[in-house]
Parts: C-alpha cells; sequence; structure tokens
C-alpha cells in the first residue's frame, strides 16, 4: 500500500476546493478533501491513475507513478458552463453520506427568491427533513426540532440570532459563502451541544492571484464584495458587506407626528495565510445589526369608554451578532494533520415600548417595557486526526466559557418588576474522538464519543454522548444507511409570542432546569444510476426528547406578574418524533431539480400543561412537500421554479371564556372577558402552498471582462394568502343608554403577510488583473 497526500486547491484563485472527489481509476480508492482542501489517499501500488472533480470545475486526470510522503498539490480549473445541481455534499463516487445535505452556493443563487436576495436558510428548507416555522422565518426546524436545537457555525464559530428585517432575510451574504454542510443526524464528535441539526458555513479565504470584486442592487438591499491578495500567493483579504435601503425610504416619509428610523448591515472580513503548502492560517471577522425606531403622536380618539386627547408611544428593537476566529491548519505528513480554532461569538438584543395616553378627565397614564439580552462564548478547539490506509482516528477537546446577560423591566401606574437580573456564567468542557475504518470501497463505519462536563453557577452536569454511523453498499448503485446518537443541550431560550419577532432570551441550564436530552436512530437507502444522472433516498428516523421547555401561557409573556424566568417555563418536557423523508434528484442535462417530500409526527408532552395529555408540536406538519426545476436554456439564459407545500402548522384557541362587566380599561386584545385555554395547540391552520418563479440573463460585453447577471423573481406567483398570525375579533354591543349588553359571536381572522410580489436585481463583477 502506497499513501499519497497532497490538496485541491482552484486553479483561478488558489482558494481550497471542499469536499472535492479524488479517486482511483484502476483501485476505485478514493477520498474526498476536507474544509481546508486536504485529502489523504491510500494506493495498492505505486501506479494510479487519479480522476479528481467538484461541481463547477473542469475534471483532471492524472496518471502516472507516485511517491510516498510526497505531496500532491491538484488544481481545478472553473467550468465555462453553467453549474449543475448537486444535492448531496459528496459527489457521484465514494460512499454516500445520508443525513447529511448541502447545495452549491451558485445554485442557491439562481433560485427565485423573495426580495431578490438569496437567502441560504429558506432554500435548504426545499430539502427533505428541514422546514421553516413561518413564512418569512429564518427558524429552521431540523426533523421536527425547534428552531434553538440548532448549531449554526460560521468557520467554526457559533451564530445565535439568524434574521434581519425582524426574521423575514437570513443574516448569511451568500456572495461571501463558500461551502455549507447541513447534519440532520449523527455528527462529528468534534461538534456537540445541540439536539436537531447542525449548519457549518465556511466563508471564501480571498483570490491570492489578483483583485476582483462584485456589486449587487436588489429593491432590499445593496451589497458589494472585493478580495484580492496582500501577498501574491500567500496572504489573501475578502470584505464583504450588505446594507439595506430601507433606511432612506423610512426618513423620507417620516413626518412631525410619526417618526421611523431602520438600520441594518452585515459584515464579513477575512484574512488568509498560506505558510506553505501544508501550513495555513485564517483570521475571520463578521458582525451584523438590524436597528429599528418607530414613534408615533395621536391626538383625539378614545380607548375603552375614556375620550382621548392625545397619545405618544415609541418602540425600538437593536439586535445584532458578532463572532470572530482565528484557525490554524497543518497537513504534517500523509498521516497526520492538525487543526485548532480560537473564537469568540456574542449576541445581543435590546428592546423597549413607551405609551403615554392623556384622557379628557384628566387622567393620565403610562407604561414603559424593555427587555436586553446578551450572551457570549469564547472557546478553543483543537484536534489530531491520524489516518493510515483504510483507518482514520481523530482525537480533541473544546474548552468553553459562556456568560448570559438576560434582563426585563415592566412599568405600569406604580406597578414595576424586573426579570431576570442574574448574570450566569458556564464552562464547559469537551473531550471528543471519532474513528473511521472503510471496508474495501464499500463500507464506511464512523464511531464517535463526545464527554462533556458543565459547570453551572449552581451545579454540575455531565454527559457522554456516543455516535455511530454504518454505510455499505449493498448491490449495483444501491447504498444502505443506518446511524444512531444520543447529545445534551445546555441551554433554553424564550422568544417573542408573535410570529416575526426577533427577540430571543438565550438562557444556561440550570438546577432548576436541566439540559434537553435528545437520542435518534435513522436509516435510509440511497440508489444512482450508472450514468450518475438520477438519484432516489428514502431515509425513516425516530427522535425522543426529553427536559424540553414551554412558556407557560399562550399570547402573553406575562413579564409584569413573575421575578424569576423559571416563572415563564414548563420544564422536563418529552418530545416524540417519527419520519420518512424521499429524494428524488435529476443532476445532468438542461433540465436539473429535485422533488423533497417530508411526512412526520412531532408530539410534546408535559405533566402541568394540556392535563398531561401528548399534544402536537407547533410545527408539526404531517406532509411537506418541495419541488425545485432548473432549464438552463442557454450560457445566457436560465429559468428556474420552485413550489412548496406544507399542511398548517398548530395554534391554541380559546375553548371559554369569563366574562368582565368592567370594561373601563378592558384588554384590548380580549375584550368583554379572559379566554380560557386549556388546550395546547388544538386547532390546525389551513395548507400552506406557494410558487416563486426565477430568471437570470447572464451576458459578457467581452471575453475575460466583467459578468453581468440580470435577475428577476416572482415570489408567491399565483398570490396564495398563506396564514402568518392570527386574530381573534368580537365587537361589544351597547344598549341606547350605553349599557353593556355582551358581544357578538367571535371571530378567527387568519393574516397573511407576503402576496404576489415580484423583483428585479443586477450584479456586476470587477476584475483588476
Amino acid at each position: 500500500m502506497l499513501n499519497i497526500h497532497g490538496s485541491i486547491k482552484s486553479a483561478n484563485s488558489q482558494e481550497p476546493v471542499i469536499g472535492a472527489v479524488i479517486q482511483d481509476t484502476l483501485s476505485k480508492a478514493y477520498s474526498i478533501s476536507d474544509e481546508y482542501g486536504f485529502f489523504t489517499l491510500s494506493l495498492p501500488g505505486v501506479y494510479g491513475c487519479l480522476h479528481t472533480q467538484y461541481i463547477g470545475y473542469e475534471p483532471q486526470v492524472i496518471c502516472g507513478v507516485f511517491e510516498e510522503g510526497k505531496a500532491l498539490h491538484i488544481e481545478l480549473s472553473t467550468s465555462n458552463f453553467l453549474p449543475q445541481v448537486e444535492v448531496s455534499s459528496y459527489s457521484n463516487h465514494g460512499v454516500p453520506k445520508l443525513g447529511r445535505v448541502s447545495l452549491p452556493i451558485s445554485t442557491l443563487q439562481l433560485l427565485p427568491q423573495l426580495g431578490g436576495e438569496a437567502d441560504l436558510l429558506k432554500t435548504i428548507t426545499l430539502l427533505p427533513g428541514i422546514a421553516q416555522g413561518v413564512e418569512g422565518t429564518t427558524g429552521l426546524l431540523v426533523r421536527g426540532g425547534s428552531p434553538d436545537q440548532n448549531l449554526v457555525l460560521m468557520d467554526g464559530a457559533p451564530v445565535y440570532n439568524l434574521s434581519h428585517f425582524g426574521t423575514y432575510l437570513s443574516v448569511f451574504n451568500t456572495d461571501a459563502i463558500k461551502h455549507f454542510d447541513v447534519y440532520k443526524a449523527s455528527w462529528p464528535a468534534k461538534y456537540g451541544g445541540r439536539l436537531s441539526g447542525l449548519v457549518d458555513i465556511r466563508t471564501r479565504e480571498g483570490n491570492l492571484k489578483h483583485w476582483e470584486g462584485k456589486a449587487t442592487i436588489s429593491p432590499l438591499l445593496g451589497r458589494f464584495l472585493v478580495e484580492g491578495p496582500l501577498k501574491t500567493d500567500k496572504t489573501s483579504f475578502l470584505l464583504s458587506a450588505r446594507s439595506s435601503w430601507l433606511g432612506v425610504l423610512f426618513n423620507a416619509f417620516s413626518g412631525q407626528d410619526f417618526k421611523q428610523r431602520y438600520l441594518m448591515y452585515d459584515l464579513n472580513v477575512k484574512l488568509t495565510h498560506q505558510i506553505n503548502d501544508n501550513h495555513r492560517v485564517y483570521l475571520s471577522y463578521y458582525s451584523s445589526l438590524d436597528d429599528s425606531q418607530v414613534e408615533e403622536v395621536l391626538t383625539g380618539g378614545s380607548l375603552g369608554n375614556q375620550e382621548r386627547i392625545r397619545s405618544e408611544e415609541a418602540i425600538g428593537v437593536k439586535w445584532g451578532n458578532q463572532t470572530a476566529s482565528l484557525r490554524y491548519a497543518a497537513f504534517l505528513s500523509d498521516r497526520w494533520s492538525l487543526q485548532s480554532i480560537i473564537y469568540y461569538t456574542r449576541y445581543r438584543f435590546s428592546g423597549y415600548q413607551r405609551e403615554m395616553n392623556l384622557f379628557a378627565n384628566g387622567l393620565t397614564t403610562a407604561s414603559f417595557n424593555a427587555n436586553a439580552s446578551s450572551n457570549q462564548d469564547f472557546g478553543i478547539r483543537a484536534f489530531a486526526k491520524y489516518t493510515h490506509r483504510n483507518l482514520s482516528f481523530m482525537l480533541g477537546t473544546e474548552q468553553v466559557i459562556q456568560r448570559f446577560t438576560p434582563q426585563s423591566t415592566f412599568q405600569s401606574e406604580g406597578r414595576s418588576a424586573t426579570l431576570l437580573l442574574s448574570d450566569a456564567r458556564a464552562f464547559q468542557q469537551n473531550y471528543f474522538s471519532d474513528m473511521n475504518i472503510r471496508l474495501g470501497n464499500a463500507t464506511d463505519i464512523r464511531l464517535g464519543i463526545r464527554q462533556v462536563v458543565h459547570q453551572a453557577s449552581d451545579t454540575t452536569f455531565l454527559s457522554l454522548e456516543p455516535r455511530l454511523e454504518f454505510e455499505s453498499r449493498v448491490g449495483k448503485g444501491l447504498w444502505a444507511s443506518l446511524s444512531a446518537n444520543y447529545g445534551q443541550q445546555f441551554m433554553h431560550l424564550i422568544t417573542g409570542g408573535n410570529a416575526g419577532q426577533a427577540n430571543e432570551i438565550w438562557l444556561g441550564a440550570t438546577a432548576s432546569a436541566p439540559p434537553q436530552q435528545g437520542a435518534q436512530v435513522a436509516m435510509g437507502i440511497r440508489w444512482l444510476d450508472p450514468s450518475a444522472r438520477y438519484e432516489v433516498a428514502l431515509e425513516a428516523f425516530h427522535r425522543r426528547m426529553s427536559g424540553l421547555t414551554e412558556l407557560k401561557a399562550v399570547g402573553n409573556s406575562g413579564l409584569e406578574d413573575v421575578y424569576s424566568w423559571e416563572e415563564l417555563l414548563e420544564f422536563n418536557g418529552e418530545g416524540r418524533v417519527d419520519g420518512l423523508e424521499l429524494l428524488l434528484r435529476k443532476q445532468e442535462g438542461p433540465l436539473t431539480g429535485w422533488l423533497s417530500y417530508t411526512w412526520s409526527k412531532s408530539q410534546r408532552q408535559f405533566d402541568r400543561i394540556n392535563q398531561g395529555e401528548w399534544f402536537p408540536f407547533r410545527f408539526d406538519r404531517r406532509h411537506d412537500c418541495s419541488v425545485v426545476l432548473l432549464y438552463a436554456v442557454s450560457e445566457k439564459w436560465q429559468f428556474s421554479a420552485t413550489w412548496s407545500y406544507q399542511t398548517g402548522s398548530h395554534i391554541t384557541l380559546p375553548t371559554a371564556k369569563i366574562p368582565n362587566t368592567n370594561i373601563a380599561f378592558e384588554d384590548i386584545f380580549f375584550p368583554g372577558g379572559a379566554r380560557i385555554n386549556d388546550q395546547r395547540n388544538n386547532v390546525t391552520l389551513p395548507s400552506y402552498h406557494r410558487l416563486d418563479l426565477g430568471c437570470t440573463y447572464r451576458w459578457q460585453k467581452r471575453e475575460e471582462g466583467p459578468t453581468h447577471d440580470l435577475s428577476l423573481s416572482i415570489y408567491n406567483a399565483y398570490n396564495r394568502i398563506n396564514p402568518y398570525f392570527i386574530r381573534i375579533e368580537s365587537t361589544p354591543r351597547f344598549s341606547r343608554d350605553g349599557q353593556y349588553l355582551g358581544e357578538d359571536q367571535p371571530e378567527v381572522v387568519i393574516v397573511g403577510l407576503f402576496p404576489f410580489i415580484p423583483s428585479l436585481s443586477y450584479s456586476r463583477t470587477f476584475d483588476w488583473k
């Protein structure tokens, strides 16, 4: 046996190529480049014929005699043709990885999107087993889990908040992204701390050969990117930024009695230094911010049965992320590699609502609500990997310091309360190991273990988290897989009660709020035809969860009545999820695309909610189907269409009402009395479905000149009004002398948000060779 190692790069920019497949066509032995472009391959002898390929690049073949210990560095040239669709993180050769999916960024940018902005998180919800919560939101629901149960990493650092514009656009600028993987089961042991999914995002390194850039204008945003070498073939720099036009428009329409301000941006900066072919250093920084304020003054009118002279109201909300990471990757020999990272991440949210009313009888009322939260992680992760022939072994550690600083205040008419004053800290020690065994070219076995010691302020938690993955070829083009994993999550999330709110408060596990726990078993089959043009994948899974949390009250946070965040939540809930996923894919030819279907059933149980009976999870959707089509008419014209269907989500509606005859200052949401919600998620909303259409025209005025893209997106092409939230409306009745007679029958009004929305965007590349 002969061991060879090396790296795979782009010939145009010298950036590493992630996920490229290198295969010896004689022995069928293969390897796949890692997140730094490194690979290790074992050959039966000194002679081999190596075929290297990755989507968007021209395949390359190298045949000859190879030497033990001598590094092989491969450069792939960019293909001149529009990219085909690839929905697997691995190419057509090698063992397929069920439970792990990805999309090329080039494909993502061709699909139609709301406002003409390519959105990574919304696009991956078109894949099986992954759904969004409410239309327009960025929260991911992976295999029946909740949005807080997903670990999202960018260049190795966790990102806590994923949304711009409330929750309508994800914070990830696709211009800066090179590659991403989504894990739905059995993650690598080096990652942990969540129960459902992992989104691992890698940003671009920057061009090491020459300076280039890109600028884009869309109805929502303007964005630009510039990259190039600080030292040719050694050090590169990349800067990418986005900002919204909405602030300018809001200022233009603001007046004396109504003022609105909005600021939104995100920024990616990256420095890459290549010490030599086998040693690299990466410094990444990311920042995002949304800042919105509205002030309104009203005169006249009434509130309840009181005549109002003047009303002043101000609402403000501000949130953002900051992450920084320093990574070092070394390929020490054909057997040993080393990776390490130091990272810092911070998420901050603050919001307030201030209201004052002056009535004709001289009465004045005032109220003030404020929420603020911050959480920070500082971590170090390092591991060494040993590869020899058909065995690889990885051993490492991760040490994390966490700080949670949540606070809420309420003041109204002499009453006040302050919630969540304490500053909570935690220290987490992780030790992990992965072992991969390849039996011939037909079977892969991965065994992983992660030991966690989580030290909170009042207690210490221990967790031993095993992972197992088995995949084998059982017939021509047919693969079978089995995976199992167990993990714990040492954080809880409190979110705003209404859809579209961005306020999120992360809280660490304590003795009274123990960590969430989850286990999953999955099995599946995958068939690939000999031409690698068509693929069929089927996977079934079963999940059990414990230690879940749920808000006690529905539609009312109750912050004015409690003094501890534990009073808001119900703990120690159980969860169970069963599901079946289907993927049909065509990946070559002018017409490409896929069909995904998910059947799932997700339920929750709490002793003091719903009389202790099992109830459907809010986003338990029995059927979820997506169809994605891309048609390349020529190198200039590309058409796309996506259609998605989901059965309706669940909401809680009152089952009874207690009348209230004192209506001087009745609750404006529930006039005439209090409604009783004794059955959780007892109503299913209408089904959701939507068709989006897109068209991209690409041209160059001269060869080697700048590339121009003009893209048209039509969101919700047949103007389906899908449920965004519901409102209960009822009208009080009075006699002629003003006596309260009761209410009309309450009605549930379904409110939609996004109608037929066309958008046009334009982008242009720049090249300074």
